[in-house]
């Protein structure tokens, strides 16, 4: 038998709503996490992520110093809402599959060749291959170093 490595141990909602690592961040939550490559740097007080389909400026209330200038940013399904026509603080996803479940729809797609879900309100219109603006809520979005994977903020 191997001995296993502890990577946090923490209450189940303090787990979810601050994991230590990506690797914790992957497994907490139904849905999982999604995880996307981005760059980041700081606006004034703020730090802002992008990728390729994304700009996300964060609140000023984040406290962040030697962000390194590539980050993988985490966003829990629930965290994103939409379809939205505004473009501030959005992703855009192309959709490929919808789960409807009766107390959310799921909707998966891809952003930038990254697999992606959302949990949105079950009454929502979403449409299979079509491009659609989801809003980010940023006071959850997560941000890993891409190499050691621990959680920035």
């Amino acid at each position: 038998m191997k001995d296993g490595v502890v990577q946090q141990y923490a209450p189940p909602q303090r787990t979810y709503d601050h994991p230590t690592n990506q690797f914790v961040a992957s497994f907490i939550g139904s849905p999982g996490m999604n995880f996307l490559p981005a760059d980041s740097r700081m606006e004034g007080n703020r730090i802002t992520v992008i990728g390729e389909r994304f700009v996300i400026r964060l609140p000023e209330s984040r406290e962040a110093t030697d962000i390194p200038p590539h980050v993988v940013v985490g966003i829990r399904p629930e965290d994103l809402d939409g379809p939205v026509q505004e473009t501030t603080n959005t992703l855009s996803m192309t959709v490929s599959v919808k789960e409807q479940l009766g107390h959310s729809l799921l909707v998966y797609g891809s952003v930038a060749g990254s697999q992606i879900v959302a949990s949105l309100d079950p009454h929502r219109q979403v449409d299979l291959d079509t491009e659609i603006h989801l809003s980010v809520n940023v006071d959850s979005v997560h941000a890993f170093d891409p190499i050691t994977h621990l959680t920035l903020f």
